[in-house]
């Protein structure tokens, strides 16, 4: 199911507040031509003007979820579905995909620059929101992200948005299955798949930690990713795991 809508504050708190007084058990999308209030990470704001794509999903976790660690691996799949329906744009309009990069844990980016925000978040009932913002046809559309990058301006072109919003959900359904089936068969495959299309692998980064923890960066090499989708840098004390924060290229 599809709701739309002209102006909302945040999709992500229309999927909270409609879960709130609404049950149902199948997957309910939330799009809206604009957003006055977008939502991103660590509080931090998606302003969101007419041309951009901007849709929440709240959905039940995944069965195969059911074990709390995992539940990464649903950013990852967020990510992915994202990836793969700009890979296929991109692709289709004869544009050079090699610069399309997942940055951890939860953004899509284009020539290190920032192309869609993903944001999941707890709702009523036991459900999940996750919301994501493409940066698609919008004469500006940015979020605190430096130098972000829109469709338009890789392809020299305008993208349809519904078509692009129909395309999402089915990319979405697709690597929930994709990864259903990995967990399923106990395989790391989702997550070696996913890690191939990291930025910055092999690279320098340094990664700054929530506010909240109020913990040191973490500086070296990106190695990877484990098994649940944490993040694996190579420091020079050793080998170090991280479950959040904010990865940037130590050079930049």
């Amino acid at each position: 199911m599809l709701l739309t809508y002209q102006t909302l504050d945040s999709t992500n708190l229309e999927a909270l507040r409609w879960s709130e007084s609404n049950s149902s058990s199948q997957d309910v999308w939330f799009s809206a031509a604009e957003q006055t209030g977008g939502l991103g990470q660590r509080n931090r704001s998606w302003i969101s003007p007419i041309g951009g794509v901007y849709v929440s999903v709240l959905y039940s976790p995944p069965q195969f979820l059911s074990d709390y660690s995992l539940f990464g691996l649903i950013t990852l799949a967020a990510g992915n579905a994202v990836y793969e329906l700009v890979k296929d744009v991109l692709l289709e309009n004869d544009a050079d995909v090699s610069p399309l990069k997942i940055h951890w844990p939860n953004d899509v980016y284009y020539n290190a620059r920032k192309l869609s925000g993903i944001l999941t978040q707890s709702a009523c009932n036991g459900k999940l929101i996750t919301g994501i913002g493409i940066n698609a046809n919008a004469s500006f559309s940015i979020s605190d992200a430096l130098a972000p990058i829109s469709l338009r301006e890789i392809l020299q072109n305008e993208v349809d948005l519904s078509i692009i919003i129909n395309r999402l959900q089915n990319s979405w359904n697709d690597q929930i299955r994709q990864l259903a089936q990995s967990v399923q068969n106990g395989s790391d495959d989702y997550v070696r798949q996913t890690e191939r299309k990291l930025a910055w692998l092999g690279e320098a980064v340094t990664v700054t930690q929530t506010d909240e923890s109020q913990q040191p960066n973490v500086s070296g090499v990106l190695i990877g990713l484990t098994p649940t989708g944490a993040l694996r840098i190579q420091t020079a004390d050793g080998e170090r795991v991280l479950v959040s924060g904010s990865v940037r290229a130590t050079s930049t």
